[in-house]
């Protein structure tokens, strides 16, 4: 095959390339020996610089935590700033081989909860802590409630909500006939009977009970006869105190109180031993509150009811 004399020219020789990369190479050689002398010359003049300059320079800085990225506009992913240190990982504990049970609708429908441990929710203390209600035990107890009958309605709403059963005996019918319809939306959990009426209900551990005396302002507070079933108490209400209740108020297991007035505060505090600043606190309580002193030492509480209790029982009311 012939080639162009044109297109022999325009290819160069093998020996001609490596001429061409010679040729290149020297002036690249030249200046790094001319960049020589120059780098010399610096470096020399930097070792001549006085104290003062060198002194100058600005010295290392602590390290400080990253700051938290600047909030973007989402347009774009900003990079994330590396945290200095790592939190360190702990080997996992092994799981608990307790077993499990499978329990049917019928035996869940049977678990209810008592006062025993902690309490019926009364309210919270000033603080902030709950003030737990112990109204129920294995032995029968005896409460007393100096106040009206909103504060007595709260008492044993709340009991319902807890598992017990409540019998109330009243002159008051139409008061209490609807209150455990709104408590359980059931109507076997409240009896209310006239006074003098037999009692009729066995208390248990699983349901216990409150028989509830409502007592108007001529009734007599006869403390709890011996003899009586554990898992019951008996709530005396009593809108006054009078001399012939001061016994009850005395061998109450738990005093429930609403605003006394001086004479009744002074005498409370005699017949239960508190203390003398206790007398002036009792005339302060608010509508919405109640003290209770179940041998520990008196407790305020405010109640708070919630949205299903003031629909049932209204505002809180004083005596």
């Amino acid at each position: 095959m012939t080639v162009p004399e044109g297109a022999r020219q325009g290819r160069p020789r093998h020996g001609e390339q490596l001429v061409a990369t010679a040729v290149a190479r020297e002036p690249a050689r030249a200046e790094s020996e001319d960049a020589a002398p120059a780098t010399a010359t610096a470096s020399a003049s930097a070792r001549a610089l006085p104290a003062p300059q060198a002194a100058a320079r600005p010295l290392a800085t602590p390290a400080f935590p990253p700051a938290p990225p600047p909030a973007g506009d989402g347009s774009r992913s900003e990079p994330r700033a590396r945290p200095e240190w790592r939190t360190r990982r702990h080997r996992g504990l092994s799981r608990l081989h307790i077993g499990r049970h499978v329990a049917t609708a019928d035996e869940l429908d049977r678990l209810q909860l008592t006062g025993r441990a902690v309490g019926l929710p009364l309210g919270r203390d000033q603080a902030g802590a709950p003030v737990p209600l112990p109204l129920f035990g294995p032995r029968p107890s005896l409460a007393v409630l100096l106040g009206g009958l909103w504060a007595a309605r709260l008492v044993v709403f709340r009991s319902l909500g807890f598992g017990a059963r409540a019998v109330v005996f009243t002159g008051r019918y139409a008061a209490w006939r609807h209150l455990g319809q709104w408590a359980t939306g059931r109507t076997d959990r409240v009896a209310v009977l006239p006074p003098g009426s037999p009692l009729g209900t066995v208390a248990s551990a699983d349901t216990p009970l409150l028989r509830v005396d409502d007592l108007d302002d001529a009734g007599e507070a006869v403390p709890s006869p011996a003899g009586e079933p554990p898992w019951q108490t008996r709530l005396l209400v009593c809108g006054r105190l009078t001399p012939a209740r001061l016994p009850a108020v005395r061998a109450a297991d738990v005093l429930l109180t609403q605003r006394l007035t001086p004479e009744e505060a002074a005498a409370v505090v005699r017949a239960r031993g508190l203390a003398d600043r206790g007398a002036h606190a009792l005339q302060l309580l608010q509508d919405d509150m109640l003290a209770l002193d179940a041998g520990t030492g008196i407790r305020y509480a405010w109640t708070e009811p919630d949205g299903a209790e003031q629909r049932a029982l209204g505002r809180p009311g004083a005596r």
